[in-house]
């Protein structure tokens, strides 16, 4: 009974409860799985961008395109989309022997035979698919989240 009237007497008391949980949880969270989350999406970010094979093997697929639209409105392009990549495997060979062949293979074949150094490209694979696997959406909700039990903190 006498804790009861104590801690009756605590101004706001629900408000600090909250806060104080509030704290503990978003500890423990950003401690645990989001800044986990959030370091493998930088890492990932900062290897692609200095990766200068990737940004090589960009350049072979881009003058490849550029060969392929010579003479068109789409010949001479300066840069891809990234969507564009998925293209390479839909785009298939005319010849009536071989119809399996695609542009994707013809691009590995002229990257093996000219340009041997890209072959590392594939050693930001591993760190690229556990990025991928991180739902950019859990991670804005997770920061909204975030921000609104801060603000009701305030």
């Amino acid at each position: 009974e006498r804790m009861l009237r104590s801690i009756a007497d605590i101004p706001r008391l629900q408000g600090r409860i909250k806060a104080m949980m509030f704290k503990a949880q978003l500890e423990n969270e950003m401690d645990g799985e989001l800044v986990k989350q959030v370091d493998c999406l930088r890492d990932a970010c900062k290897a692609v961008h200095e990766s200068k094979e990737l940004q090589a093997l960009f350049q072979v697929v881009l003058s490849v395109g550029n060969a392929l639209n010579a003479g068109t409105g789409k010949g001479n392009a300066m840069g891809f989309k990234l969507s564009g990549l998925l293209k390479l495997s839909e785009l298939k060979s005319s010849d009536k022997l071989d119809k399996k062949t695609t542009l994707l293979h013809f691009v590995v074949d002229v990257v093996r035979a000219n340009a041997g150094e890209i072959r590392s490209v594939t050693a930001l694979l591993p760190l690229i698919s556990e990025a991928a696997r991180i739902s950019l959406e859990q991670l804005e909700a997770k920061r909204k989240e975030a921000a609104e039990g801060l603000e009701q903190a305030r």
